[in-house]
């Protein structure tokens, strides 16, 4: 019965989780890629309303978790993307990651940078998500048995 029950986020509480993930991915480590990513996943699977029009380009759960185990981690930070928002990915000289991505229905481009290109580009994407849709309280739902990213959140993400 696990299955069935649903899980529920507002809007608020939806965009202060991305806020977590932007603030997570600068530092994260090579073995915190996976964590930050299913995060994102889970996140875009539950948009409010406003966005869920947006996130019909999401892999399947079984091909990125797929991804994640064979290490391709870039591959599944490029899945995340929508097809319609522009990004850039890019290694300054010093090895840090930057990317910038632009979402359909902003007129901001959001940058951030990480150790990793997949965390540089996610946390661009999770910045960029806050600000895209509308502020109204309906949300999207997630089964039980697929909020394991969020309930597994590195004890970082909490402060």
């Amino acid at each position: 019965m696990k299955n069935n029950l649903i899980y529920r986020m507002d809007s608020e509480l939806w965009r202060e989780s991305l806020a977590d993930v932007c603030r997570f991915c600068p530092d994260a480590d090579d073995a915190e890629q996976g964590d930050a990513l299913r995060e994102t996943y889970a996140l875009m699977s539950i948009a409010p309303r406003g966005q869920l029009a947006g996130m019909g380009h999401l892999p399947d759960r079984m091909i990125f978790e797929n991804m994640l185990m064979a290490g391709a981690y870039e591959s599944a930070a490029l899945a995340l993307v929508p097809p319609s928002a522009g990004f850039l990915l890019s290694r300054g000289s010093n090895g840090v990651h930057l990317a910038s991505v632009i979402l359909a229905g902003s007129h901001d481009e959001v940058a951030a940078e990480a150790n990793s290109p997949a965390m540089a580009l996610v946390a661009a994407l999770a910045g960029g998500l806050r600000f895209v849709g509308d502020d109204n309280t309906t949300h999207g739902s997630l089964a039980a048995n697929e909020m394991d990213a969020l309930a597994m959140r590195p004890a970082t993400w909490l402060n």
